[in-house]
């Protein structure tokens, strides 16, 4: 009987959730084509200072590219092998979005930090792509090249960009993934995808406040679950994310086995280094947790 209920339960949440043409697409309206934006950041100056992390136990790879208007942009890894064998593992993204620059910013200040200080995570590997939307970020557009929003594409995977991000963690596990992003609310918030998980959040959320972060506490329509104090709460299973094929980044992460995933967002209202200070705190915070 029991099963009978969840099957119904299921079936009935699938025919909701079917997804219509424009949700398949996730393209953004009136989209005029790449070469139409100006161009408002120089990328090969971020790729310097990637690079320039390289060292004894800082790996950068190039994780693949993409291209647009004949010009192609290069998408950089980076991966942290401590001096420990080791015991956890981590990944550290940015960038998905162009218009929301503090994360990349962030990853780099964390990658010199931890290469400066590496008894710190003398047993903790770390990978990041810091920027997965090169176009995005050098445009400061949400989507790609192509107009789609990569952030919605981890199902499907349309883009480049994304399948660029699962190739290079395919089989990987990590204890923890955080993706970072940035929101017009007042104040810094985080996304939990894991029943069970709010007390984690809850403690980080203090933490900042603590900290002197402002923080968003209530949110608009666009949070479909709800944003209480700086925590938003998508259940374990919500049928909107897979079936209307716009899975995030996040959540994504989220379905691989023992994987933590969370996506912080910073508000575009504060000051662009508290921003980057903010997204830094979050990371130095939940590794430091594992």
């Amino acid at each position: 009987m029991v099963k009978r209920i969840f099957l119904s339960l299921f079936l009935l949440t699938t025919v909701f959730y079917l997804p219509a043409q424009s949700d398949i697409t996730y393209k953004a309206d009136n989209w005029r084509g790449s070469s139409h934006y100006k161009l408002i950041r120089s990328y090969n100056p971020f790729l310097a200072r990637v690079r320039a992390l390289a060292g004894k136990q800082v790996k950068v790879a190039k994780a693949g590219s993409v291209t647009y208007d004949k010009y192609t942009y290069t998408i950089l890894s980076l991966s942290y092998t401590p001096p420990k064998p080791v015991k956890k593992r981590v990944l550290l993204v940015g960038g998905a979005h162009g218009d929301e620059p503090a994360g990349p910013e962030a990853i780099l200040a964390f990658f010199r930090y931890v290469k400066k200080n590496p008894k710190k995570y003398a047993d903790i590997a770390i990978d990041a792509i810091p920027m997965m939307n090169p176009w995005g970020w050098t445009h400061s557009k949400r989507y790609t090249g192509d107009g789609y929003d990569m952030n919605r594409d981890f199902v499907l995977f349309v883009t480049k960009e994304a399948q660029i991000v699962r190739d290079i963690t395919r089989d990987k596990k990590y204890d923890l993934a955080i993706d970072h992003h940035e929101a017009s609310q007042s104040g810094a918030f985080i996304y939990t995808y894991t029943d069970g998980d709010e007390i984690f959040a809850e403690d980080l959320i203090n933490t900042l406040r603590k900290n002197g972060y402002a923080i968003a506490t209530s949110g608009n329509s666009r949070f479909r679950w709800g944003l209480f104090d700086g925590v938003v709460r998508i259940p374990a299973f919500s049928g909107g994310s897979f079936f209307r094929n716009r899975s995030t980044i996040a959540r994504y992460f989220n379905e691989g086995e023992g994987t933590r995933s969370y996506t912080m967002e910073t508000s575009v209202y504060k000051k662009f280094n508290n921003r980057i200070d903010c997204h830094f705190f979050v990371m130095e915070y939940m590794i430091g947790e594992l």
